[in-house]
């Protein structure tokens, strides 16, 4: 896309394209002079959705970050760790994937509201402001009280005791979340120690809250003598929100989501043949199923180019030979400069 070949292409395939996505910094477009404005000028349809840092405006619109830094910007890694402790951050970068699906639903909107006006858009959304939308109460807590929420690990404002306790087995753990004094009085029953209802410490929702250290104590004495799936089975019998922490390998052997069929059986040609996570939803008229595998690089070379836009297989031989297009990542992107 630096050279002029390239950005002919590309205008080409802009012409008789719906939606362009773009992930890059708010300054790689422009200089490569296909922003919004100029893509108009191709196919004034287009709908343009730019999946920013930032945003394209503001002091910050030029920084570049990945999902770490931006769950520190938006507001989110504050809030996650103990009380004593550093903030942590959240290992699955989770602007990424958030940012993803926002986009998705904003292009759906973008599609019809063309449909309605026969006009495209430029959708700029800020991964930053996205993921600070998602902290809710914790925002308004301090808009309305002036009131800066603290980490509080696996604890409650509200729950007591709530926490994740230790479960026999190497980093095994069951979380608890007691919401009233019946889940209370069912899980004295359910550890064994009916006796706890009337101890004084912990007659009350205030009483728990205040002696919640010692709460944990002892409900870790009985955890940590059983599996975290038995704890939890026991816990559940006697009307105690409770659930095993789940590691991967929990994951691929549950039930529950062998009975959905979640996971999906893919062959790769690279990778062999594996499960992979498969879709969270059912459609009553359109079943759901992988059916390829992830494309490699460049493998849709020549439908894109030869049946799309109706190049010979000479003209796509003479892309690959400038490099402008291909099957192996250059020696400067598998030296990590992308």
């Amino acid at each position: 896309l630096k050279t002029a070949k390239g950005k002919e292409v590309f205008k080409r395939l802009v012409a008789i394209s719906d939606i362009v996505v773009e992930n890059f910094s708010t300054r790689v477009m422009a200089r490569w002079e296909l922003d919004y404005p100029r893509l108009r000028e191709v196919n004034p349809g287009i709908i343009l959705a730019s999946v920013y840092s930032q945003g394209a405006t503001g002091p910050e619109s030029g920084f570049v970050s990945f999902g770490g830094t931006l769950e520190q910007l938006a507001g989110i890694t504050y809030l996650t760790g103990y009380p004593d402790e550093m903030p942590g951050v959240l290992t699955v970068q989770l602007p990424d994937p958030v940012g993803g699906s926002m986009a998705a639903g904003l292009i759906l909107a973008a599609l019809r509201q063309r449909r309605l006006t026969g006009e495209g858009t430029h959708i700029d959304l800020s991964q930053r402001e996205n993921v600070t939308a998602l902290l809710g109460a914790m925002v308004l807590d301090y808009e309305m009280n002036d009131r800066v929420p603290e980490r509080r690990g696996n604890r409650d404002r509200h729950n007591a005791p709530q926490g994740a306790y230790r479960s026999d087995g190497e980093d095994a753990w069951v979380t608890i979340a007691v919401e009233n004094d019946e889940q209370w009085a069912g899980l004295c029953d359910a550890i064994e120690r009916p006796e706890l209802v009337d101890d004084e410490r912990f007659a009350s929702v205030l009483g728990r809250h205040e002696h919640h250290d010692d709460l944990d104590a002892i409900i870790t004495l009985w955890t940590e003598t059983r599996s975290k799936h038995a704890a939890m089975t026991t816990l559940q019998r006697h009307g105690v929100p409770a659930g095993a922490v789940y590691d991967s390998s929990d994951l691929y052997a549950d039930e529950h989501l062998k009975e959905r069929d979640y996971w999906d059986e893919v062959e790769d040609p690279d990778a062999g043949t594996h499960l992979y996570p498969g879709r969270p939803m059912r459609l009553s008229k359109t079943p759901l199923s992988t059916w390829r595998p992830t494309p490699t690089l460049g493998q849709d070379n020549d439908y894109v180019f030869g049946k799309l836009l109706e190049m010979s297989a000479g003209e796509v031989a003479a892309l690959k030979e400038r490099g402008l297009i291909g099957s192996e990542p250059t020696e400067a992107a598998r030296r990590g400069r992308l």
